[in-house]
């Protein structure tokens, strides 16, 4: 395992950018400031057996809205974000802190 110090507040996306030269395979993002029991290995396979370029761990909500949400098709394909929004029309799935990429 290796590290990659930050020298400011890039948020997720842009520490993962920050970590790029370390990014040569498949690698898993997982927020250090959650505690979460979903089963790796089968998220792990999921991912292989869809061939997919990055697969997003989601759970679904009671409240959605404290969360970004997650908009899917009847595939599972991600069809949207909505970050934080006042209202659920589409969906209780909010966005996890945990990506296959």
């Amino acid at each position: 395992m290796q590290y990659r110090k930050a020298d400011a507040d890039y948020g997720t996306a842009g520490s993962v950018r920050n970590a790029a030269d370390f990014l040569d395979e498949r690698f898993i993002i997982i927020s250090g400031d959650v505690l979460t029991d979903f089963d790796l290995t089968k998220a792990i396979e999921f991912h292989e057996e869809k061939k997919a370029k990055a697969t997003l761990v989601l759970t679904r909500a009671t409240n959605p809205l404290a969360f970004g949400v997650v908009i899917t098709d009847n595939h599972g394909k991600i069809t949207r974000f909505l970050e934080k929004p006042t209202w659920a029309k589409y969906s209780a799935i909010p966005s996890t802190p945990v990506s296959i990429l």
